[in-house]
Parts: C-alpha cells; sequence; structure tokens
C-alpha cells in the first residue's frame, strides 16, 4: 500500500468520524498501516544481516586455521 493511498484512507476516516474517539481510530489505523510492514521489513532484513554476518565470521575463522604456505 502506498503512502498515498495511506493518506486517502485515514483522511477519509478522519472526515467521517463523529468524535474523537473515532478520530483517534483511525490515526491508530492510519499508523498501524505504516508501522507494523515498516517493523516487519526491519525484522526480516536484521535476520538476513545476522546470517550473513555468521556466514562471514566462519568462513574468516576457517581461513585462519588453514596452514599459511
Amino acid at each position: 500500500m502506498s503512502a498515498e493511498n495511506l493518506g486517502k484512507i485515514v483522511a477519509v476516516g478522519l472526515i467521517f468520524s463523529r468524535g474523537a474517539p473515532q478520530e483517534a481510530a483511525a490515526a491508530a489505523m492510519g499508523l498501524a498501516f505504516a508501522v507494523i510492514p515498516y517493523v516487519i521489513f526491519k525484522v526480516s532484513s536484521e535476520l538476513e544481516a545476522r546470517a550473513q554476518r555468521a556466514e562471514i565470521i566462519e568462513l574468516l575463522k576457517r581461513q585462519q586455521q588453514q596452514p599459511q604456505q
């Protein structure tokens, strides 16, 4: 979902709200639509980076253990 579409959804929710609780709910939903996908992506990219770092460390350890010629 693009930021433009997200903004439209939040705007419609705020326009048709009938009070502060509904406005707060619309704002919270807008934040949830933006924040939750970001957090999921960030966690997956950090896990991938961690796995890559572990692989690099393992390769460096193997290289150090090999006898020098």
